[in-house]
């Protein structure tokens, strides 16, 4: 108990710093473009993109109540909620040091506590996933129970696409089992998904290719994160110690062995330990065929599960509750550490102060790929002075990612153009994208200075001269640039 009431509060109080003090990446600020839009027009944005749209429409008033405040992290309160209601589940533990470390991993676990403080998906389906777990079973099958279970399996695909395994394994467990009107009830909720099967099919396969890794590579960062840690994914800060996630891996092992007995005694424990494992399984087999598994989220789906079954083995065995402790230690010092690391300003947000300042309306500004989303949703928003456009064209089309393809003629050409009329023309753009050939529409006519905001991106500010248009420019193969590095998906 003094472990519990020594760690809650320090683990609460990281989430909490993490959940203000974070700048919106690139992910989270997609996620607030998309929630902005109306039905019809989020259903033609995610054909363009990845994901289904429920989140986006459970998120719509928590980034409208953002915008009313002027606080961006408003926008993460339902992953925040979402997460703080796994303690409510913990109710469902026995009594006593099955409850309590419940409580305690539920607070500590690294991954729970940075996903809690992110405007993205994954905290609520860690949610949603444990209590279809409890539905489909752990519990009687009254009709109200299959009811329940129809409505949060279909939620669940709603949400995110991590949960078509989940259902897929509690769907098969559930037949295993010979509770068949749950399995009814589990193929209901697929039905229920059925109409957006055809858009999923139709996504461009380049929306979800940022994950390309070995299966040891994914299945070790799995274990880390049952014991606590994991692999945290670069947005949220610099790198843990590597001590940390290592120790972690072995706390997770430890805890893989001394689980089994107990899923030998105890019916749940064993359900548990079985959906984590053929869940995690069936992510890593499907990206040997497409990229799906990424160890820093793809356990979300999985991990209060794996919670829920230490803790009902640490109330019978010293070695999981032991282990069980030493994974809420390690835990809370990673959210801890992450937290108390420095939250720089974006490049952005940095280039967005600057343009505050100096643009008038009648300027333009083009914006590179990993750049132009957060002035899409500040134009959006009525709060971009200069006429906004992408560098190259195409990463308007689908904001929230880009391919690795280099500028064509028609995007020097509109380069061009937009010298010829009034107003200052500013660039924001990765380096490699300032080409020989745009420095040479740059410097054709008028005055160019590089306003340095090294090395993540250039803001250049080209003041063109008073004269006749300069013809259209077109980008030879020598001049395109290295294609960008590609950032982390959803």
């Amino acid at each position: 108990m003094g472990v519990l009431l020594a760690l809650l509060p320090l683990a609460l109080g990281a989430r909490l710093v993490l959940l203000q003090a974070r700048p919106l990446w690139s992910d989270e600020l997609f996620t607030v473009w998309a929630a902005r839009l109306p039905f019809p027009d989020l259903i033609a944005a995610l054909r363009q993109d990845s994901g289904p749209p429920g989140f986006y429409l459970l998120e719509r008033p928590f980034v409208r109540l953002a915008e009313a405040l002027g606080a961006d992290w408003v926008s993460r309160a339902l992953p925040f909620l979402a997460a703080l209601l796994l303690f409510a589940a913990a109710r469902g533990l026995p009594r006593g040091t099955a409850r309590r470390t419940g409580i305690l991993l539920f607070a500590t676990s690294a991954l729970i506590g940075l996903y809690a403080g992110e405007a993205r998906a994954y905290a609520l389906l860690s949610l949603l996933t444990l209590l279809l777990f409890r539905l489909a079973l752990g519990t009687d099958e009254r009709p109200a129970r299959l009811a329940a279970t129809l409505g949060l399996g279909a939620l669940s695909l709603y949400t995110h696409y991590l949960a078509m395994p989940a259902v897929a394994v509690l769907l098969f467990l559930a037949v295993a089992r010979r509770r068949f009107r749950t399995a009814l009830a589990l193929a209901g909720s697929v039905l229920l998904f059925a109409p957006w099967i055809s858009i999923l099919a139709a996504q461009p396969a380049a929306a979800i290719s940022w994950m390309r890794e070995p299966a040891g590579v994914s299945a070790l960062g799995f274990l880390s994160a049952l014991g606590g840690v994991g692999r945290v994914p670069l947005p949220f800060g610099p790198p843990l110690p590597t001590i940390l996630p290592i120790l972690a891996l072995c706390v997770g092992a430890a805890l893989v062995a001394a689980l089994v007995p107990a899923a030998r005694r105890d019916r749940e424990t064993r359900d548990a330990v079985l959906f984590v494992a053929l869940v995690l399984g069936a992510a890593v087999a499907v990206s040997l065929v497409t990229p799906l598994a990424f160890a820093g989220r793809t356990e979300l789906v999985v991990l209060p599960v794996w919670i829920w079954a230490v803790a009902r083995s640490a109330g019978g065995s010293r070695a999981a509750g032991a282990c069980g402790l030493a994974a809420g230690v390690l835990g809370c010092l990673a959210v801890g550490l992450l937290a108390l690391q420095p939250h720089p300003p974006s490049a952005p947000a940095r280039a967005a102060r600057v343009l505050e300042r100096i643009t008038r309306p009648g300027d333009t500004l083009f914006a590179g790929p990993g750049l132009y989303l957060p002035f899409r949703v500040a134009a959006d928003r009525g709060r971009l002075v200069p006429a906004l456009s992408a560098f190259p064209g195409e990463v308007a089309r689908h904001p929230g990612w880009w391919e690795p393809v280099a500028p064509g003629p028609s995007d020097y050409e509109a380069v061009a153009a937009a010298g010829a009329r009034p107003g200052a023309v500013f660039l924001f753009l990765p380096p490699g994208f300032v080409t020989p050939e745009l420095k040479a529409i740059l410097k054709r006519r008028g005055s160019v200075r590089e306003l340095p905001l090294r090395p993540e991106a250039v803001l250049l500010h080209w003041a063109p001269a008073a004269a006749a248009p300069a013809p259209p420019a077109s980008a030879p193969p020598e001049a395109r640039p290295a294609p960008p590095p590609r950032p982390p998906g959803s």
